[in-house]
């Protein structure tokens, strides 16, 4: 009973912060906020992060996690890899056009990333080191929306050979 307690607290908080940064009272990634993904001299290709991203704002933050609520409606592409691991939490289903590190492009409609899943719900943890990827929507006009809670202290011992933000 006391996991449950603790869990629903933080599920409130968590929403409370999402309606504060809806109302403009919360950190707001900027499109251009990402570095651009380069290439080191003799080096491998180095990776964004995951988040700040358009349609991505930050709604809490602590010395443990970060909670990013992701309305996602922008086509623009953000190819990334995930430095830390995350839960997703999916408030709304939408499509989205996924595309990997090779070009390879792939169109989730509505309903077909998780079927059979009710809103909300946990879809995944997603463990650092996932990517190069970019996710982007498919009809803006029906965006997904997800909390992401990223995992501080989950980064690979590898990350800075391979993302920027390490």
């Amino acid at each position: 009973m006391k996991n449950f307690c603790g869990g629903f607290v933080f599920a409130c908080v968590v929403m409370f912060a999402a309606l504060l940064a809806r109302e403009g009272w919360a950190e707001k990634a900027h499109p251009s906020a990402n570095p651009a993904t380069y290439q080191v001299e003799s080096g491998p290709k180095k990776w964004p992060p995951a988040f700040p991203r358009p349609g991505a704002t930050k709604v809490f933050e602590n010395n443990k996690v970060i909670v990013w609520d992701e309305i996602l409606t922008s086509t623009e592409e953000h190819m990334h890899k995930h430095i830390v691991d995350a839960i997703c939490i999916y408030v709304q289903d939408g499509a989205i056009k996924a595309t990997d590190a090779n070009g390879k492009v792939t169109i989730r409609p509505i309903g077909t990333s998780y079927p059979g899943q009710v809103i909300p719900h946990v879809s995944a943890y997603v463990t650092a080191g996932l990517g190069p990827h970019s996710e982007a929507a498919a009809d803006p006009a029906h965006p997904r929306r997800v909390f992401w809670i990223e995992l501080k202290g989950t980064e690979p011992p590898d990350c800075k050979d391979w993302s920027t933000a390490c």
